[in-house]
């Protein structure tokens, strides 16, 4: 049986009256869905673009869906049941997927497998090894101050003295707003929101192709936003 769905329609304005639908698809339910759902409310990269962007809600046992694999599995299914409703124009919307690559392990062999299973309706949003990397391109010249100087252990991401991800734990160390959070779910993404030009400048600093993302620092969300924001779904991966 296909699974049920519900939905989150971000309030934006949309520039026509038949805007391509991109439904976003999360790995988890704090970090990408509270910086990337405002990001694309209010952010002048897409803003009065002709596009939709909706939430899709993971429903029972689908919510425990984080690995990549499984979450583009989950959108191929999706987007079959769409079709047949006729809530979904293939060729033209897009499901949008947002994902960690730590789980990989540097493995390129694994990472490989989701080129070979997305299809041309899908984008992949992703990040080595984790979304904290993009949050810290919005320090200004963090790249070079930050990024850069400890680019071995960020990717191999231990644990830290504290219980924390060494990228989560550079991340509340780099941002004086989160030096007290505890949990990710209780991080304020204001200070990050507002500086999110910086991370746009910065990204062209890392790898942004999944077919060459193991053992490198990579993130393409910038990239895709920016594409997407000239109405251009061509992705290289």
């Amino acid at each position: 049986m296909v699974p049920p769905y519900s939905f989150e329609t971000l309030k934006r304005k949309v520039n026509g009256k038949d805007p391509v639908k991109v439904f976003l698809l999360y790995e988890g339910q704090n970090t990408e869905r509270f910086l990337i759902n405002p990001l694309l409310s209010s952010n002048t990269i897409v803003a009065s673009k002709n596009i939709m962007f909706r939430v899709i809600k993971k429903e029972g046992k689908d919510v425990g869906i984080t690995d990549p694999l499984s979450l583009v599995k989950y959108a191929k299914k999706f987007i079959e049941e769409q079709i047949q409703k006729r809530m979904f124009c293939s060729g033209r919307d897009k499901v949008m997927i947002f994902f960690d690559l730590d789980v990989y392990k540097n493995n390129q062999k694994k990472i490989n497998k989701l080129l070979s299973l997305k299809t041309n309706d899908m984008l992949l949003c992703y990040t080595n090894p984790a979304i904290e990397l993009f949050m810290l391109l919005t320090v200004p010249n963090g790249f070079e101050r930050i990024i850069e100087p400890n680019k071995k252990d960020i990717l191999l991401n231990e644990y830290d003295a504290n219980g924390d991800r060494f990228i989560y734990g550079l991340l509340k160390n780099s941002i004086p707003d989160l030096k007290d959070t505890k949990k990710e779910k209780d991080i304020d993404f204001s200070y990050v929101l507002d500086k999110i030009d910086h991370a746009f400048m910065q990204e062209k600093f890392l790898n942004n192709k999944l077919s060459k993302a193991a053992n490198q620092l990579t993130s393409n969300i910038a990239y895709v936003l920016t594409k997407i924001s000239n109405e251009d779904f061509d992705i290289d991966y």
